[in-house]
């Protein structure tokens, strides 16, 4: 997968700290991948980029990026989390590869990525 100009940066927030789902700011394009998760069910997701400071984390709401986040990294290279769905019924989550600043997306700064994803 390669971030290409034309991505939008839709997600994420300029707010660092706790207004963050990593805990940092994420002002980049971002891609966006979609699933449901089985009560009980575990998602184990590990991003590993290539020429740029990248982020990963998921959310339970499109519409409410910054308030729904469940997990999240954003703390080196790869980054890594685990979520278990601790609900009752099947839920939808939305898995977000963002970029750290917008530059990161141009020419110069392609942002190839590797996503290894595994439900269990």
């Amino acid at each position: 997968v390669l971030f290409r100009s034309g991505y939008a940066a839709d997600y994420g927030t300029s707010q660092a700290g706790s207004a963050s789902c990593t805990g940092f700011s994420q002002t980049g394009a971002d891609a966006v991948y979609t699933f449901d998760l089985a009560p009980g069910q575990r998602i184990d997701a590990t991003l590993t980029s290539a020429n740029w400071d990248a982020a990963i984390y998921l959310i339970a709401d499109c519409n409410a990026s910054t308030t729904t986040c469940v997990a999240g990294s954003d703390n080196g290279n790869p980054e890594s989390f685990s979520f278990t769905h601790n609900g009752a019924t099947p839920a939808t989550y939305f898995l977000v590869v963002d970029a750290w600043m917008t530059s990161d997306t141009t020419t110069t700064r392609e942002g190839q990525y590797a996503l290894d994803i595994s439900f269990n």
